[in-house]
């Protein structure tokens, strides 16, 4: 996994379009990663968007407990090969990129009044995240065979090397506004099972961040990092492949609390903290997928948490990729699927609430076509940019509180 882990959707920015080696909403592979961060690289900025405001809520819905936050927006250009990246710590900004000769790629903000004029960040990475509205880019590149180097873009100016080992793989990075997470496969002179977090201030240089490193279960040969699930001022929440389980470790300076072991059925989609309880949740694949796209007896997202059966969310046709996202209390699960396992050629959004104990608290509600998507979430407020024929469309919700 990850790169094959990578598109898991596994962390806090996301992404539209094979955008970057986390996850892809529309069910596209990774574009492999850069050498390095560069971001003088002949790209052209992408012109400032203009946004249109829609009549009410548009052709969009919400969850039954979701309020709409006016006005539903959409930029009227071309979608054909456009990628996009939201991180939440950047409320109201994408990081976007077209293919072509030359690239376009950098910031743009989203907003109906003169949108700011775009800016620079380097494209692609393995995982974007913002910080109080800087922007973070982790990536990691070949060294010295067989080593590879983990690198870290920051908006502030600066690229710094987080550490270099045998094989050594970026994962995720996943920021609040004054701290940061970085997470890669186990750093050292040789590759083994398991990961390296790096985890400190973001306003700090990351050489001064803490480094520690992540074991699997004993005898477990095959652990792997998945994501940053969560992270806050003290504490970080990591998730790793183990065989048939996820395991969840809890990582408060260089002490390590195992929190949950739980079953991946089919296949990983997403893992996050439940707010309120702070539950571990992992959302999976029922069933296994074939090459048509199809799952056999029907598709569906299977939730764990630790000490309670699975909940079970039918879905039309497996999802290409699912979200979920923290709110104030539970959380917004969202994917994308098309009407019909046989028929892709119309893919359509869903989301349903789930409450802090990863039970549904709603129906799922079809939100709109849309052939890719992001959604990010702070406390209760919602984004999700959406990716139609017509355009990019903007929506703002509040869950819940």
């Amino acid at each position: 996994m990850r790169r094959a882990a990578a598109w898991l959707a596994l962390s806090l920015a996301a992404c539209v379009g094979g955008c970057r080696a986390r996850r892809a909403p529309s069910g596209e592979h990774a574009a492999p990663a850069p050498p390095a961060p560069a971001v003088d690289d002949g790209a052209r900025l992408p012109a400032p968007w203009r946004l249109e405001r829609l009549a009410g809520a548009g052709d969009f819905a919400l969850p039954p407990g979701c309020a709409l936050v006016p006005p539903v927006a959409r930029a009227a250009l071309p979608t054909d090969g456009l990628r996009f990246v939201a991180a939440a710590g950047a409320p109201a900004e994408l990081l976007v990129a077209r293919d072509g000769e030359p690239p376009e790629h950098g910031l743009v903000t989203l907003a109906l009044a003169s949108p700011a004029p775009s800016r620079r960040a380097p494209w692609p990475a393995v995982a974007y995240a913002a910080a109080a509205g800087r922007w973070r880019a982790l990536s990691d590149a070949p060294a010295d065979p067989p080593n590879h180097r983990l690198t870290l873009w920051r908006e502030e100016g600066d690229v710094s090397t987080l550490g270099e080992g045998d094989h050594a793989t970026a994962v995720d990075l996943r920021c609040t506004a004054t701290r940061c997470a970085a997470l890669a496969t186990r750093i050292g002179q040789v590759a083994r099972p398991g990961a390296t977090l790096f985890a400190g201030s973001a306003a700090a240089p990351p050489s001064t961040w803490q480094r520690v490193d992540l074991d699997g279960p004993a005898g477990a040969s095959d652990t792997h990092p998945l994501a940053v699930a969560a992270l806050d001022d003290t504490t970080a929440d990591v998730a790793l492949a183990a065989g048939d389980a996820v395991v969840w470790l809890r990582v408060s300076g260089t002490h390590v609390e195992p929190v949950a072991s739980l079953p991946v059925h089919a296949g990983v989609l997403d893992v996050t903290r439940l707010g309120g309880s702070g539950l571990a949740l992992v959302a999976s694949h029922e069933a296994p997928v074939d090459a048509q796209g199809c799952a056999k007896g029907g598709a569906a997202i299977l939730l764990e948490r630790p000490g309670m059966p699975p909940e079970r969310v039918p879905t039309s046709a497996p999802p290409s990729s699912a979200f979920a996202r923290p709110l104030a209390s539970g959380a917004l699960l969202a994917w994308i699927a098309p009407v019909d396992c046989r028929h892709h050629d119309r893919p359509i959004v869903h989301a349903l609430r789930l409450d802090e104990r990863g039970v549904p608290a709603t129906s799922d509600v079809a939100v709109g076509d849309a052939s890719g998507f992001t959604i990010e979430t702070r406390g209760d407020d919602v984004e999700l940019a959406l990716r139609t024929p017509s355009g990019v469309a903007w929506v703002r919700a509040r869950c819940g509180g």
